[in-house]
Protein backbone atom coordinates (compact mmCIF):
# COMPACT_ATOMS: atom_id res chain seq x y z
CA UNK A 1 0.00 0.00 0.00
CA UNK A 2 3.14 2.29 0.46
CA UNK A 3 4.00 2.60 -2.78
CA UNK A 4 0.31 3.84 -3.88
CA UNK A 5 0.46 6.26 -0.65
CA UNK A 6 3.99 7.39 -2.53
CA UNK A 7 2.35 7.56 -6.45
CA UNK A 8 -0.37 9.62 -4.98
CA UNK A 9 2.20 11.93 -2.82
CA UNK A 10 4.29 12.26 -5.99
CA UNK A 11 1.32 13.46 -8.01
CA UNK A 12 0.62 16.17 -5.41
CA UNK A 13 4.26 17.54 -5.34
CA UNK A 14 4.29 17.97 -9.04
CA UNK A 15 1.24 19.90 -9.17
CA UNK A 16 2.58 22.36 -6.04
CA UNK A 17 5.97 22.10 -7.19
CA UNK A 18 7.46 25.54 -7.81
CA UNK A 19 10.58 25.83 -10.40
CA UNK A 20 13.08 28.03 -9.42
CA UNK A 21 16.19 29.09 -10.39
CA UNK A 22 19.67 27.21 -8.08
CA UNK A 23 20.69 30.99 -7.46
CA UNK A 24 17.67 31.54 -5.80
CA UNK A 25 16.63 29.37 -2.98
CA UNK A 26 18.91 31.10 -0.55
CA UNK A 27 16.80 30.58 2.62
CA UNK A 28 15.53 27.59 1.68
CA UNK A 29 16.90 24.13 0.87
CA UNK A 30 18.49 24.71 -2.21
CA UNK A 31 21.07 22.88 -5.30
CA UNK A 32 24.57 24.64 -5.71
CA UNK A 33 27.09 23.91 -8.23
CA UNK A 34 30.49 23.31 -8.24
CA UNK A 35 30.85 25.96 -11.52
CA UNK A 36 31.55 29.42 -11.11
CA UNK A 37 28.89 30.67 -13.27
CA UNK A 38 25.57 28.41 -12.96
CA UNK A 39 23.95 30.60 -14.78
CA UNK A 40 25.83 29.49 -18.34
CA UNK A 41 24.59 26.27 -17.94
CA UNK A 42 21.04 27.28 -18.05
CA UNK A 43 18.89 26.11 -21.46
CA UNK A 44 17.23 28.59 -23.51
CA UNK A 45 13.40 28.02 -23.91
CA UNK A 46 13.45 24.56 -22.91
CA UNK A 47 10.83 22.03 -24.33
CA UNK A 48 10.49 18.17 -24.14
CA UNK A 49 8.27 15.83 -25.63
CA UNK A 50 7.63 13.35 -22.42
CA UNK A 51 5.80 9.92 -21.34
CA UNK A 52 4.95 8.90 -18.35
CA UNK A 53 4.21 5.91 -16.58
CA UNK A 54 0.84 5.14 -14.65
CA UNK A 55 0.68 2.17 -11.95
CA UNK A 56 -2.69 1.69 -12.16
CA UNK A 57 -2.38 -1.27 -9.80
CA UNK A 58 -0.28 -1.64 -7.05
CA UNK A 59 1.19 -5.16 -7.62
CA UNK A 60 0.22 -5.74 -10.88
CA UNK A 61 1.26 -3.96 -13.62
CA UNK A 62 2.21 0.13 -14.98
CA UNK A 63 1.57 1.20 -18.58
CA UNK A 64 3.24 4.06 -20.37
CA UNK A 65 0.88 7.18 -21.05
CA UNK A 66 0.64 9.86 -24.05
CA UNK A 67 3.21 11.74 -24.92
CA UNK A 68 2.86 15.24 -23.80
CA UNK A 69 4.62 18.49 -24.50
CA UNK A 70 6.54 19.62 -20.86
CA UNK A 71 8.23 23.10 -20.90
CA UNK A 72 9.63 23.69 -17.16
CA UNK A 73 10.91 27.03 -16.39
CA UNK A 74 14.75 26.75 -15.82
CA UNK A 75 16.69 23.79 -16.99
CA UNK A 76 20.33 23.60 -16.01
CA UNK A 77 23.29 22.06 -18.57
CA UNK A 78 24.88 19.23 -17.04
CA UNK A 79 28.30 18.59 -18.60
CA UNK A 80 30.52 15.97 -17.37
CA UNK A 81 32.55 17.47 -14.44
CA UNK A 82 29.90 19.23 -13.10
CA UNK A 83 28.39 18.07 -9.54
CA UNK A 84 25.00 19.15 -7.45
CA UNK A 85 25.48 19.79 -4.18
CA UNK A 86 22.40 19.64 -2.34
CA UNK A 87 22.28 21.77 0.90
CA UNK A 88 19.37 19.69 3.08
CA UNK A 89 17.47 21.33 5.48
CA UNK A 90 14.63 20.33 8.48
CA UNK A 91 14.66 16.75 10.20
CA UNK A 92 11.36 15.66 8.07
CA UNK A 93 12.45 17.18 4.75
CA UNK A 94 12.83 14.90 1.81
CA UNK A 95 13.38 14.93 -1.85
CA UNK A 96 11.69 13.19 -4.95
CA UNK A 97 14.11 12.25 -8.00
CA UNK A 98 12.78 11.00 -11.39
CA UNK A 99 14.63 10.82 -15.25
CA UNK A 100 13.43 10.92 -18.71
CA UNK A 101 15.75 9.54 -21.48
CA UNK A 102 15.63 9.52 -25.43
CA UNK A 103 17.05 6.37 -25.70
CA UNK A 104 15.86 5.30 -29.19
CA UNK A 105 16.05 8.93 -30.51
CA UNK A 106 12.46 9.13 -31.10
CA UNK A 107 12.53 13.27 -29.83
CA UNK A 108 10.45 11.72 -27.31
CA UNK A 109 11.84 11.49 -23.41
CA UNK A 110 10.45 8.21 -21.83
CA UNK A 111 10.26 8.01 -18.13
CA UNK A 112 12.95 5.73 -16.59
CA UNK A 113 13.08 6.49 -12.96
CA UNK A 114 9.44 6.62 -10.79
CA UNK A 115 8.63 7.31 -7.08
CA UNK A 116 12.22 7.93 -5.24
CA UNK A 117 11.76 9.23 -1.85
CA UNK A 118 14.30 10.15 0.74
CA UNK A 119 13.95 11.57 3.89
CA UNK A 120 17.09 13.73 4.92
CA UNK A 121 17.10 11.76 8.85
CA UNK A 122 14.59 9.19 8.90
CA UNK A 123 16.62 5.87 8.06
CA UNK A 124 14.02 4.27 8.25
CA UNK A 125 12.25 5.63 4.71
CA UNK A 126 15.81 5.08 2.79
CA UNK A 127 15.56 2.47 -0.26
CA UNK A 128 11.73 3.27 -0.95
CA UNK A 129 10.77 0.94 -3.68
CA UNK A 130 10.89 2.28 -6.97
CA UNK A 131 11.03 1.58 -10.81
CA UNK A 132 13.51 1.65 -12.65
CA UNK A 133 12.39 1.45 -16.51
CA UNK A 134 14.32 -0.37 -19.29
CA UNK A 135 14.47 2.58 -21.56
CA UNK A 136 14.37 -0.30 -24.92
CA UNK A 137 10.31 -1.09 -22.99
CA UNK A 138 7.41 0.07 -24.60
CA UNK A 139 5.46 -1.38 -21.83
CA UNK A 140 2.88 -2.69 -20.02
CA UNK A 141 5.26 -4.02 -17.02
CA UNK A 142 4.14 -6.66 -14.76
CA UNK A 143 5.31 -5.88 -11.51
CA UNK A 144 7.41 -9.67 -11.06
CA UNK A 145 9.08 -9.26 -14.52
CA UNK A 146 12.97 -9.46 -14.46
CA UNK A 147 13.61 -6.67 -16.41
CA UNK A 148 11.83 -4.43 -13.77
CA UNK A 149 14.92 -3.41 -11.18
CA UNK A 150 13.91 -2.57 -8.15
CA UNK A 151 16.44 0.72 -6.84
CA UNK A 152 16.86 0.56 -3.00
CA UNK A 153 19.18 2.73 -2.86
CA UNK A 154 20.22 6.09 -4.70
CA UNK A 155 23.95 7.58 -5.28
CA UNK A 156 23.72 10.39 -2.97
CA UNK A 157 25.66 11.28 0.19
CA UNK A 158 26.46 14.05 2.97
CA UNK A 159 30.06 13.78 2.13
CA UNK A 160 32.63 14.80 -0.76
CA UNK A 161 31.57 12.63 -3.31
CA UNK A 162 28.31 10.15 -4.25
CA UNK A 163 26.92 7.47 -2.23
CA UNK A 164 24.25 4.85 -2.39
CA UNK A 165 22.85 6.04 0.73
CA UNK A 166 22.56 9.27 3.24
CA UNK A 167 25.34 8.37 6.03
CA UNK A 168 25.55 9.88 9.43
CA UNK A 169 22.77 11.79 8.09
CA UNK A 170 22.14 15.06 10.24
CA UNK A 171 20.71 18.51 9.50
CA UNK A 172 22.66 20.68 7.10
CA UNK A 173 24.19 18.05 5.13
CA UNK A 174 25.71 18.38 2.02
CA UNK A 175 24.39 15.65 -0.41
CA UNK A 176 26.17 15.35 -3.64
CA UNK A 177 25.55 14.00 -7.40
CA UNK A 178 27.54 14.22 -9.42
CA UNK A 179 26.59 14.12 -13.66
CA UNK A 180 29.04 11.30 -14.22
CA UNK A 181 27.25 9.05 -12.00
CA UNK A 182 24.20 10.19 -13.64
CA UNK A 183 25.37 9.55 -17.47
CA UNK A 184 26.76 6.86 -16.45
CA UNK A 185 23.18 5.01 -14.75
CA UNK A 186 20.74 6.64 -17.06
CA UNK A 187 22.82 7.96 -20.71
CA UNK A 188 23.21 11.14 -21.88
CA UNK A 189 20.23 13.35 -23.07
CA UNK A 190 18.71 12.62 -20.04
CA UNK A 191 16.28 14.73 -18.21
CA UNK A 192 16.51 14.57 -14.60
CA UNK A 193 13.65 16.20 -11.99
CA UNK A 194 14.66 16.63 -8.24
CA UNK A 195 11.77 18.02 -6.12
CA UNK A 196 12.52 18.82 -2.50
CA UNK A 197 10.10 18.69 0.13
CA UNK A 198 10.39 20.84 2.98
CA UNK A 199 8.05 20.02 6.05
CA UNK A 200 6.60 22.90 6.96
CA UNK A 201 3.12 24.13 7.49
CA UNK A 202 2.01 23.61 4.91
CA UNK A 203 4.39 21.78 3.01
CA UNK A 204 6.35 23.64 0.08
CA UNK A 205 7.84 22.09 -2.95
CA UNK A 206 11.00 23.00 -4.67
CA UNK A 207 11.73 21.74 -8.30
CA UNK A 208 14.88 21.84 -9.86
CA UNK A 209 15.44 20.16 -13.51
CA UNK A 210 18.86 19.11 -15.31
CA UNK A 211 19.48 18.01 -18.70
CA UNK A 212 22.65 15.73 -19.03
CA UNK A 213 25.04 16.41 -21.79
CA UNK A 214 27.96 13.92 -23.49
CA UNK A 215 30.10 17.08 -23.32
CA UNK A 216 32.58 18.29 -20.83
CA UNK A 217 32.33 21.22 -18.91
CA UNK A 218 36.10 23.58 -19.53
CA UNK A 219 38.02 22.88 -16.09
CA UNK A 220 38.05 26.59 -16.26
CA UNK A 221 34.92 26.80 -15.46
CA UNK A 222 35.03 24.97 -12.72
CA UNK A 223 34.99 26.63 -8.88
CA UNK A 224 38.11 25.69 -8.15
CA UNK A 225 41.74 26.34 -9.74
CA UNK A 226 44.52 23.87 -11.50
CA UNK A 227 42.35 20.83 -11.97
CA UNK A 228 41.50 18.75 -15.30
CA UNK A 229 38.86 16.08 -15.83
CA UNK A 230 39.21 12.29 -16.36
CA UNK A 231 37.49 10.51 -18.72
CA UNK A 232 34.55 9.71 -16.63
CA UNK A 233 34.40 13.50 -15.71
CA UNK A 234 35.68 12.98 -12.54
CA UNK A 235 37.67 16.18 -11.01
CA UNK A 236 41.10 15.75 -10.46
CA UNK A 237 45.12 17.27 -10.33
CA UNK A 238 46.70 17.96 -13.64
CA UNK A 239 48.82 15.14 -11.96
CA UNK A 240 46.39 12.04 -11.79
CA UNK A 241 44.41 12.41 -15.30
CA UNK A 242 46.04 9.72 -16.75
CA UNK A 243 45.95 7.73 -13.51
CA UNK A 244 43.01 8.13 -12.71
CA UNK A 245 41.46 7.27 -16.62
CA UNK A 246 43.72 4.02 -15.99
CA UNK A 247 42.06 3.58 -12.42
CA UNK A 248 38.44 3.81 -14.55
CA UNK A 249 39.44 1.80 -17.06
CA UNK A 250 40.77 -1.07 -14.76
CA UNK A 251 36.81 -1.15 -13.10
CA UNK A 252 38.76 0.06 -9.92
CA UNK A 253 36.22 3.26 -8.98
CA UNK A 254 33.54 2.67 -6.81
CA UNK A 255 30.13 4.62 -7.80
CA UNK A 256 29.92 7.11 -5.32
CA UNK A 257 33.52 7.91 -6.43
CA UNK A 258 32.76 8.03 -10.18
CA UNK A 259 32.57 11.65 -11.55
CA UNK A 260 33.05 12.95 -7.84
CA UNK A 261 35.95 15.49 -6.69
CA UNK A 262 38.79 13.52 -6.34
CA UNK A 263 41.35 16.49 -5.25
CA UNK A 264 39.19 15.99 -1.80
CA UNK A 265 39.95 14.21 1.28
CA UNK A 266 39.24 10.39 0.68
CA UNK A 267 36.92 8.91 3.43
CA UNK A 268 36.67 5.84 5.03
CA UNK A 269 33.53 4.87 3.29
CA UNK A 270 35.60 5.74 -0.17
CA UNK A 271 38.19 3.41 0.81
CA UNK A 272 36.08 0.71 1.44
CA UNK A 273 34.81 1.16 -1.68
CA UNK A 274 37.88 0.70 -3.63
CA UNK A 275 38.91 -1.89 -1.64
CA UNK A 276 36.07 -4.19 -2.31
CA UNK A 277 36.68 -2.67 -6.68
CA UNK A 278 40.37 -3.71 -6.29
CA UNK A 279 40.00 -7.39 -5.01
CA UNK A 280 37.39 -7.63 -7.68
CA UNK A 281 39.85 -6.42 -10.22
CA UNK A 282 42.51 -8.91 -8.55
CA UNK A 283 40.70 -11.49 -7.70
CA UNK A 284 38.64 -12.29 -10.75
CA UNK A 285 35.79 -12.99 -8.34
CA UNK A 286 32.74 -11.06 -7.17
CA UNK A 287 32.39 -9.29 -3.95
CA UNK A 288 29.88 -11.10 -1.76
CA UNK A 289 25.72 -11.50 -2.21
CA UNK A 290 25.66 -9.42 1.16
CA UNK A 291 22.24 -9.52 2.29
CA UNK A 292 23.00 -9.68 6.70
CA UNK A 293 21.97 -6.36 8.64
CA UNK A 294 24.01 -3.73 8.45
CA UNK A 295 27.22 -4.05 10.67
CA UNK A 296 27.55 -0.36 11.36
CA UNK A 297 24.33 1.98 12.59
CA UNK A 298 26.28 4.68 10.58
CA UNK A 299 26.29 2.93 7.29
CA UNK A 300 24.13 1.50 5.29
CA UNK A 301 25.89 0.94 1.72
CA UNK A 302 25.90 -2.27 0.32
CA UNK A 303 29.68 -1.95 -0.83
CA UNK A 304 30.50 -1.36 2.92
CA UNK A 305 28.78 -4.69 3.78
CA UNK A 306 30.97 -6.27 1.13
CA UNK A 307 34.25 -4.84 3.02
CA UNK A 308 33.00 -5.78 5.92
CA UNK A 309 32.30 -9.40 4.79
CA UNK A 310 35.13 -9.44 3.41
CA UNK A 311 37.09 -8.56 6.00
CA UNK A 312 38.86 -5.53 4.66
CA UNK A 313 37.70 -2.79 7.15
CA UNK A 314 36.55 -2.58 11.19
CA UNK A 315 34.19 -0.05 13.03
CA UNK A 316 35.43 2.53 15.49
CA UNK A 317 33.61 1.34 18.26
CA UNK A 318 30.03 1.56 19.62
CA UNK A 319 28.47 -0.30 16.48
CA UNK A 320 29.94 2.77 14.00
CA UNK A 321 31.96 2.35 11.07
CA UNK A 322 33.08 6.50 10.73
CA UNK A 323 31.79 6.35 7.16
CA UNK A 324 32.45 10.18 6.74
CA UNK A 325 35.59 10.61 8.90
CA UNK A 326 38.91 11.10 6.58
CA UNK A 327 40.98 7.97 6.18
CA UNK A 328 44.51 8.38 7.08
CA UNK A 329 47.40 6.52 5.24
CA UNK A 330 48.25 4.01 7.88
CA UNK A 331 44.88 3.22 7.77
CA UNK A 332 44.75 3.02 3.69
CA UNK A 333 47.73 0.84 4.13
CA UNK A 334 46.07 -1.57 6.84
CA UNK A 335 42.87 -1.98 3.79
CA UNK A 336 45.67 -2.97 1.17
CA UNK A 337 47.22 -5.45 3.28
CA UNK A 338 44.06 -7.04 3.85
CA UNK A 339 42.92 -7.27 0.32
CA UNK A 340 46.56 -8.47 -0.30
CA UNK A 341 45.89 -11.51 2.23
CA UNK A 342 42.61 -12.28 0.92
CA UNK A 343 43.60 -12.67 -2.68
CA UNK A 344 47.36 -14.19 -1.99
CA UNK A 345 48.81 -14.80 1.40
CA UNK A 346 49.75 -13.52 4.82
CA UNK A 347 52.26 -10.79 4.64
CA UNK A 348 55.15 -10.94 7.10
CA UNK A 349 55.47 -9.67 10.52
CA UNK A 350 57.96 -6.57 10.95
CA UNK A 351 59.39 -4.76 13.66
CA UNK A 352 59.67 -1.24 12.20
CA UNK A 353 59.79 0.27 9.32
CA UNK A 354 62.83 2.37 7.99
CA UNK A 355 60.86 5.68 7.77
CA UNK A 356 62.31 8.66 9.91
CA UNK A 357 58.57 8.61 11.84
CA UNK A 358 58.68 4.57 12.10
CA UNK A 359 57.61 5.67 16.23
CA UNK A 360 54.42 7.90 14.78
CA UNK A 361 53.34 4.45 13.20
CA UNK A 362 50.50 2.80 14.97
CA UNK A 363 51.77 -0.78 16.44
CA UNK A 364 48.58 -2.08 14.46
CA UNK A 365 49.56 -1.12 10.95
CA UNK A 366 53.63 -1.27 11.08
CA UNK A 367 53.43 -4.75 9.17
CA UNK A 368 51.13 -3.22 6.71
CA UNK A 369 53.03 -0.46 6.19
CA UNK A 370 56.81 -1.77 5.97
CA UNK A 371 55.04 -4.62 3.50
CA UNK A 372 53.36 -2.08 1.13
CA UNK A 373 56.12 0.35 1.30
CA UNK A 374 58.41 -2.17 0.67
CA UNK A 375 56.60 -3.10 -2.57
CA UNK A 376 56.58 0.15 -3.77
CA UNK A 377 52.51 0.75 -3.44
CA UNK A 378 52.63 3.18 -0.77
CA UNK A 379 55.09 5.95 -0.23
CA UNK A 380 56.54 8.70 2.05
CA UNK A 381 55.91 12.17 2.05
CA UNK A 382 59.59 13.88 1.79
CA UNK A 383 62.35 13.98 4.22
CA UNK A 384 61.97 9.75 4.91
CA UNK A 385 59.10 10.37 6.57
CA UNK A 386 55.55 8.29 5.89
CA UNK A 387 52.68 10.88 7.99
CA UNK A 388 51.34 7.77 9.05
CA UNK A 389 47.92 10.21 10.61
CA UNK A 390 47.87 12.35 7.50
CA UNK A 391 45.39 12.46 4.88
CA UNK A 392 44.60 10.57 1.92
CA UNK A 393 43.10 12.15 -1.20
CA UNK A 394 40.28 10.28 -3.49
CA UNK A 395 43.09 10.39 -6.52
CA UNK A 396 45.99 9.47 -3.96
CA UNK A 397 43.67 6.25 -2.62
CA UNK A 398 42.93 5.09 -6.16
CA UNK A 399 46.24 5.72 -7.63
CA UNK A 400 47.72 3.55 -4.77
CA UNK A 401 44.93 1.09 -5.44
CA UNK A 402 45.99 0.86 -9.25
CA UNK A 403 49.64 0.18 -8.61
CA UNK A 404 48.93 -2.66 -6.34
CA UNK A 405 46.67 -3.83 -9.09
CA UNK A 406 49.38 -3.60 -11.71
CA UNK A 407 52.41 -4.65 -9.43
CA UNK A 408 50.77 -7.44 -7.23
CA UNK A 409 47.32 -9.17 -9.02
Amino acid sequence: MKKRVLATTFALALSLSLAVPVASAADTPSVEFNVKNSEALLLSEPSFQVRNWDLYSEEISVTKLPEESFSPEFVYRLPLGVSLRLATGGVDDSFYISAWSDSDGDGVYDRRVNEIEYSVLDEETLGVTSLLFPDSHTGPLMMDQEYVTYLDHWPVAGHNSVDFTYTNPQPGNNAKISSAYLAKTFGSDTLIELSYVVSVDPVEYFTYYFFLTDEKIDPADLDKDNVSLSNAGAVVSAWAVGTINAAETANLVPDYLWGADLTQNATRSDFAGASVKLYEAMSGQSAPDVTQVDPFEDASDIIIRQAYALGFINGVGEGKFAPNAPLTREQAAVILARVYEKVHDSIPSSGSTSFADDASISSWSKDAVAFMSGKGIVGGVGNNRFDPQGNTTGEQALAIALRMFQNLK
